[in-house]
């Protein structure tokens, strides 16, 4: 039986959240495992809402796959 992706979903954690303690979490969702970098900043789609995050602020980022059930 194959494994399908529902879609991935982009977990962040700022430089500043890092020294609070504090966990990833999750502020975006994506069709595409690759990272949208343009001219130094991490584009995030959420639903309609398209931002983004300058690299030079975050301490670190993921793409997890999400699984259809």
């Amino acid at each position: 039986m194959a494994t399908v992706i529902k879609g991935w979903k982009v977990m962040l954690l700022t430089k500043e959240g890092k020294e609070s303690g504090m966990p990833s979490e999750q502020v975006g969702w994506q069709m595409d495992k690759e990272p949208d970098i343009r001219d130094g900043v991490l584009i995030i789609r959420n639903g309609l809402d398209t931002h983004g995050v300058p690299l030079c602020i975050i301490h670190s980022f993921s793409i997890e796959a999400v699984m259809a059930e």
